[in-house]
């Protein structure tokens, strides 16, 4: 990536050379064109003289601006930011981190183009190395106007320190992943460096060590004596005095992979390993991660707990852990900040690191760990899926199939007890036509609007007409030849159709004996069923009828006695 990188820069400024010799043999040329035409101009008039440098200076000042525009237009506004790795591409904690740095660059799409360096400080830390990288890099970026610096893990950071201001002076150097930090004792260097420590939390990784594992007695160390494990040597004396009294602390280091592996099979139970790094051991063979904590994890019969998420899922049980990305992302934002203006000495150094308590669930269930001793909250990878997690689709599918049945089971049973609320009104209501039906003095039949035929009549119908319920039913009233002689059924059941109701209709009936009566009709129209019934009420007035015909003939008769008194 650094080779690209750097090809790629080399190109540029050769191209950009080149377009600067184009430009000068172009001005060279035209000026010689412009002499040329000066000498033949003198001996013409004035006015044209003047037209034609108007002329050729109007066509010089086209060629400038084709030469510039035929230049990269990008070039100018895109601004560059170097990203200087202790370590080699490859080791997990370099890729994760560089990730996390490229995560928040390119959220700025084309603005930024970054040039990655790698010291691979794992493999070669001599002074001499250190001297041809920063000759490289003298003559790499000696063209390239860089924006900021971003620096990962000690060695690269202690590089800056010492060659950035003749390398690079007075740009603003980031840093993450550093070890042991200390303060600016120049004021100075606030203006110039901002960061974010690699602060992993020892003291938490061995209290939750000791409280998932309350039999230990032991704790051993695995560290190596490169720059990162000196560094780490330093913070752990400073953590031991914390929990010497409970436990005795062992070192393991200066050792071969083979010596260490050697004594991790002698562990005895009681004992719990904590792993720093272990990638270059004294015989000088490099190890990356993956390969120190497959060996490690091998070789140990013990638990095993570290400070970096990086060897989580690979052999160790867990612990407070740093994220590489999330180190890389922080640089990268304070990066972005300075580079839009922010003063650097505003942005402080993060001095505690986003850390969080991980473990594996498969060194908990080997180990025999609680669940309830695990911290909340804390990430579990490798646990086993749910059923839920290897079926979400068709829980889903079942949980929503369960949903809508549920409704309409629910639609259902509100159906059902509005429909039997209803029926208890309608039986309710039915009861009470029916008292009234059966127990009313006038007569009450129920008929078919379409045809006039009975459907039910009243005991009151039957013991006045003189009918019997059989003779009644499916019958209608023409063919019982109830209606009078000068009455036509026709009309009458027309006009209730039309109006829909009549009301005290006074009327002839003729009874089964011939008896004809007086009588007065009410009726309304129902439906039921979708068929139009008629509901009659018919009451006798017969009797009524005569009484008030008695009164006025004795009225008449009194009036005409006396009207025959008076003449006298």
């Amino acid at each position: 990536m650094s080779f690209r990188s750097g090809r790629h820069a080399e190109s540029r400024l050769a191209l950009r050379h080149d377009a600067m010799k184009i430009m000068r043999r172009n001005l060279n040329d035209y000026q010689k064109a412009f002499c040329l035409q000066n000498r033949l101009l003198r001996d013409s008039c004035s006015f044209q003289n003047g037209l034609l440098r108007s002329f050729f200076l109007l066509s010089a000042v086209s060629l400038l601006c084709m030469i510039f525009a035929s230049m990269p237009a990008h070039a100018a506004d895109q601004r560059h930011i170097l990203i200087v790795h202790s370590y080699h591409k490859g080791l997990r904690w370099t890729d994760t981190v560089d990730a996390g740095m490229l995560s928040v660059i390119s959220e700025r799409g084309s603005a930024f183009e970054t040039h990655t360096e790698y010291l691979d400080t794992k493999r070669s830390g001599d002074e001499t190395h250190y001297l041809q990288m920063r000759d490289m890099f003298r003559h790499k970026y000696r063209a390239t106007r860089l924006s900021a610096v971003l620096v990962s893990d000690d060695d690269a950071y202690n590089f800056m320190l010492r060659f950035r201001d003749e390398l690079f002076p007075l740009v603003p150097v980031i840093f993450c992943g550093v070890n042991y930090f200390t303060d600016f004792t120049d004021p100075r260097m606030h203006d110039i460096y901002t960061g974010v420590v690699e602060a992993f939390d020892i003291p938490q990784t061995i209290r939750v060590a000791l409280k998932l594992h309350p039999e230990t007695t032991r704790i051993v160390i695995i560290n190596d004596r490169s720059t990162t494990g000196k560094a780490n040597r330093k913070i752990i004396d400073t953590v031991i005095p914390e929990f010497s009294l409970k436990v005795a602390f062992d070192y393991l280091e200066d050792l071969t992979m083979d010596e260490l592996r050697t004594k991790l099979r002698q562990l005895k139970p009681g004992t719990v390993i904590l792993l720093m790094t272990f990638n270059l051991d004294r015989s000088g063979e490099v190890f990356n991660y993956d390969e120190s904590i497959g060996l490690i994890a091998e070789a140990a019969p013990v638990p095993i707990y570290g400070v970096w998420d990086f060897y989580l899922g690979n052999g160790i049980v867990g612990g407070m852990l740093t994220s590489g990305r999330d180190q890389g992302r922080m640089a990268a934002e304070m990066a972005l900040k300075i580079i839009d203006g922010t003063p650097v000495r505003s942005i402080p150094v993060v001095r505690e690191s986003p850390n969080r308590f991980m473990f594996d669930y498969r060194q908990i269930e080997r180990f025999r760990i609680p669940p309830d001793r695990i911290p909340p909250g804390a990430l579990i990878i490798n646990r086993p899926p749910s059923f839920y997690r290897e079926h979400k689709e068709k829980v889903w599918a079942v949980g929503a199939a369960f949903m809508v049945l549920s409704g309409l089971v629910a639609a259902l049973l509100v159906n059902i007890r509005r429909r039997k609320k209803s029926e208890e009104s309608l039986r309710i209501s039915e009861e009470k036509f029916s008292k009234v039906f059966r127990s009313s003095p006038d007569w009450i039949t129920i008929s078919r609007l379409s045809d006039g035929r009975y459907l039910d009549v009243n005991e009151a119908y039957l013991k006045t007409t003189g009918f019997t319920r059989e003779e009644v039913i499916g019958k209608t009233p023409f063919e019982l030849g109830i209606y009078g002689d000068n009455q036509d059924p026709k009309r009458l059941f027309d006009l209730l159709r039309e109006r829909g109701s009549m009301q005290l209709e006074e009327m002839v009936f003729r009874m089964k004996s011939g008896e004809p009566r007086v009588v007065q009709r009410s009726a309304e129209t129902i439906e039921v069923g979708g068929e139009l019934l008629a509901i009659s009420i018919v009451r006798d007035i017969t009797e009524e009828k005569k009484a008030k015909e008695a009164v006025l003939a004795s009225e008449q008769r009194y009036r005409a006695i006396f009207e025959n008194a008076s003449e006298a």
